[in-house]
């Protein structure tokens, strides 16, 4: 999603929260996507690993911390990229 937003906008820098004004339907239509299946995943996981403990909602936190990071990255190699063009 980073990168078809990236191509839509090549010498804007992409906001951290939210969407830029240039933003395709591909790219929403994919976002809306992946937030499906890392839910659907997520469940999977959760049902597969049968919490018994409190402690063990730990080990689910590395998975809801992949996708943002990942999108952070992104933005900020793109925006660094725009900066230097600058």
């Amino acid at each position: 999603m980073v990168a078809i937003l990236s191509a839509a906008n090549p010498a804007v820098r992409l906001p951290w929260a939210g969407l830029p004004a240039n933003t395709p339907r591909g790219a929403r239509v994919l976002g809306n996507f992946a937030v499906l299946c890392f839910s659907l995943g997520f469940g999977c996981v959760d049902a597969a690993m049968r919490w018994r403990h409190p402690y063990d909602v730990l080990w689910g936190l590395p998975l809801g911390l992949i996708p943002p990071l990942t999108s952070v990255v992104l933005r900020a190699k793109h925006n660094r990229r725009v900066r230097s063009a600058a």
